[in-house]
């Protein structure tokens, strides 16, 4: 039997993020960025390709703890995220949802602008350091994405990272460094996703050198 290929939740919060750019009425300009203040960890049905809408019933559920002492849209600013985004208007959303790979808590900030988003994802392992569980990891993540996504080895960032490119479109970049997985993505609108890897791999390095 062939094995179901579960859609990344990652990839799915940036297709929804940029299918809801249109229903986006607001958007804040660049020197007074809005940020939802209470992010909320939730488990619910989660967005597809066919639904915009994530949920329309939540439901709590326990989960491992978020990384401490990590507020996940401190990485970047609008000013960061504009080169790729491509407005000086841009809305900026956290969330938070249960991670079943890592059994994590997977932090997200979303950046709109008009008609492109950028995502920046992060979740703290619970396995051990050097484990076989922690090296495959990485890459469970990766391979659990849309079945049509070109998937390549990304060199000399972190301890280990894969480029995804899905036909939505999307381009994505997952980062290892220990105990935190994360990925950046850009989805909508974009032009050729060769485009976006030098802003993306710029801004991995910054989540990078910000990480404990």
């Amino acid at each position: 039997m062939q094995k179901q290929v579960r859609p990344n939740r990652f990839i799915l919060l940036i297709l929804t993020a940029a299918l809801l750019l249109p229903a986006c009425s607001t958007n804040t300009p660049i020197n007074a960025t809005s940020v939802a203040s209470t992010p909320t960890s939730t488990v619910s049905s989660g967005p597809t390709l066919n639904s915009v809408v994530a949920t329309s019933a939540v439901i709590l559920i326990p989960s491992a703890p978020p990384a401490k002492n990590i507020d996940i849209c401190s990485f970047f600013t609008s000013i960061d995220a504009q080169p790729l985004v491509g407005t000086v208007e841009i809305n900026i959303t956290p969330g938070s949802e249960a991670d079943e790979i890592t059994g994590g808590t997977l932090e997200y900030c979303t950046y709109r602008g008009e008609d492109v988003a950028l995502l920046i994802s992060l979740v703290k392992s619970s396995a051990s350091k050097d484990s076989p569980t922690w090296q495959d990891q990485l890459l469970q993540m990766v391979q659990s994405s849309d079945p049509d996504a070109v998937i390549t080895p990304a060199a000399g960032i972190g301890e280990l990272a894969y480029w995804v490119i899905t036909p939505a479109p999307a381009v994505g970049l997952w980062v290892a460094k220990y105990p935190y997985v994360f990925g950046l993505a850009v989805g909508g609108n974009i032009s050729a996703p060769d485009d976006y890897q030098d802003g993306l791999q710029s801004l991995a390095q910054k989540v990078l050198d910000a990480l404990p």
